[in-house]
């Protein structure tokens, strides 16, 4: 466990030594030709810091917790779960946010093998949060008009641009990158409470611009960033209970910027998304050492590229919108909504009860698959299926599943609604055999395959045959019984 009394002796060594540029090892044989870039001249540059100092020093905290959970997934594999969902966690929202570092880290210093083993992904990171501190110092520098402001904001698109090699895509992915891979989710069900302050980190970082571009005066700026940062601050509270459920997307916490700089928006949901993805290679125990790198790299260049994986602006903001404000921690201004709390139903006469309609007999009712009468079943033909933590909107399904870890590390994918036509819109959009969309491409861990019946769904995904059948045998339909 990292103590303050450490962290302060990093902060003293990095102030005495400077920057610090790691050189990959030689043990993986890589050449990595990234080199770092500072910000971008301007009169605005270091403005949030004097105007918002207590915001400002959050950030130093947080790229304290991407960097010590980077470099325990990697180093430290075999280490309990409570490495870092107890004794990280608790030194980060107990001593370091509470009184965060005065000047920025040196995350090399911290996560030192991360840093040789990626150091292409790590400038990715840190070209991108350049834009984001500099992107808050035009909005922090009371000097400039909203005309200046937009205006400067341009400029740093462009020179962000200008790094092609480490600059993220300004076109929207859709979620197969962070959620259909085989290693996806690894990280978010072995430690859900670490993902969810990660995820609290990201929404702070987009929900500040919002009072920023939307307050029409220094007062009512400065009181909306304070705001915001409450509403981070008691995100940590009862964790994780109130932290985001998915991933924090900026089109939802800060409407008004993602208006009126969509390219921005979408570079930092990139930015996160790909947080996520480095999280999940490195949890992954089935990604050995050896392939990380390569799996890293891989994802790196799809989400620099403007053709893997693409969808429309509006199809981005048909996704945040449809994944709900409060599943990702609520807006950072104007009125609450609960952390968890789901969209409103769009369904004509939800809530209207037709059962007891003069003159009309209504059917019996088929019966209806429950979480319970599943776990029975897997229990009854001695199934071992552990529950694994909740994970936020499926891929390509409209429900979240329910999910099970089965022997060997195999998966179970539950999915239970209200009846079967609600399962069949879902299901019938799928190419049962491949269990996917038509059009997109899944790389799942295994060979996966559905069961349908009634109002469930489930996919099983496992190359043994033999448990797959009796998984099979175990969810026999309910009129086969």
């Amino acid at each position: 466990m990292v103590t303050l009394m450490s962290l302060r002796r990093q902060l003293t060594a990095l102030m005495a030594l400077g920057a610090l540029h790691v050189a990959s090892s030689p043990a993986d044989a890589q050449w990595s030709t990234t080199h770092e870039q500072f910000y971008r001249q301007a009169s605005h540059n270091w403005q949030f810091r004097r105007n918002y100092p207590a915001a400002d020093r959050l950030f130093n905290a947080f790229d304290y917790g991407h960097a010590i959970l980077y470099e325990t997934l990697l180093t430290a594999p075999a280490a309990p779960v409570s490495r870092l969902e107890q004794q990280e966690y608790d030194f980060i929202t107990g001593r370091l946010l509470v009184k965060p570092p005065r000047v920025p880290l040196e995350e090399s210093a911290i996560e030192v093998e991360y840093a040789k083993l990626v150091p292409e992904a790590k400038q990715m990171f840190d070209w991108a949060h350049l834009l984001h501190r500099q992107v808050y110092d035009v909005w922090a520098d009371e000097r400039l008009t909203p005309t200046e402001k937009d205006a400067e904001v341009q400029r740093l698109l462009r020179y962000y641009r200008s790094r092609r090699d480490v600059a993220f895509s300004s076109k929207p992915k859709d979620m197969d990158l962070m959620e259909g891979q085989p290693y996806s989710l690894a990280f978010r069900r072995r430690y859900p409470k670490f993902n969810g302050l990660i995820w609290a980190y990201h929404w702070l970082q987009v929900g500040l611009y919002e009072p920023l571009v939307t307050a029409q005066t220094r007062e009512a700026r400065q009181a909306g960033v304070t705001e915001a940062v409450a509403r981070f601050r008691a995100m940590l509270e009862q964790p994780p209970s109130r932290m985001p459920k998915v991933m924090p997307m900026t089109a939802a916490i800060a409407p008004e910027f993602s208006r009126r700089y969509p390219e921005v928006a979408i570079i930092f949901d990139n930015l996160h998304s790909m947080h996520d993805v480095i999280s999940d290679v490195l949890a992954d125990t089935t990604v050995p050492r050896s392939r990380k790198r390569a799996e890293i790299l891989v994802a790196a260049r799809r989400y620099r590229d403007d053709t893997t994986s693409v969808m429309t602006v509006a199809e981005w903001q048909s996704m945040a919108v449809s994944m709900g404000i409060g599943q990702m921690g609520g807006p950072s201004v104007g009125a609450r909504q609960p952390a968890g709390q789901p969209a409103a139903s769009a369904t004509p006469n939800a809530g209207v009860d037709h059962t007891s309609h003069a003159g009309h007999t209504m059917p019996a009712q088929p019966p209806l698959w429950s979480a319970e009468l599943v776990e029975q079943r897997l229990r009854d033909a001695g199934i071992a299926a552990r529950p694994l933590p909740p994970t936020g909107p499926h891929i390509f399904m409209s429900i979240p599943a329910r999910s099970y870890e089965l022997a060997e590390g195999d998966e179970l994918q539950l999915f239970l609604y209200p009846d079967s036509a609600a399962r069949g819109a879902d299901t019938r959009k799928l190419d049962i055999d491949r269990v996917a969309p038509p059009n997109m491409m899944i790389k799942w861990r295994a060979q996966p395959s559905m069961i349908i019946d009634g109002n469930l769904a489930v996919i099983v995904i496992t190359n043994d045959e033999a448990r797959r059948q009796r998984v099979r045998d175990a969810l026999v339909p309910l009129g086969g019984r």
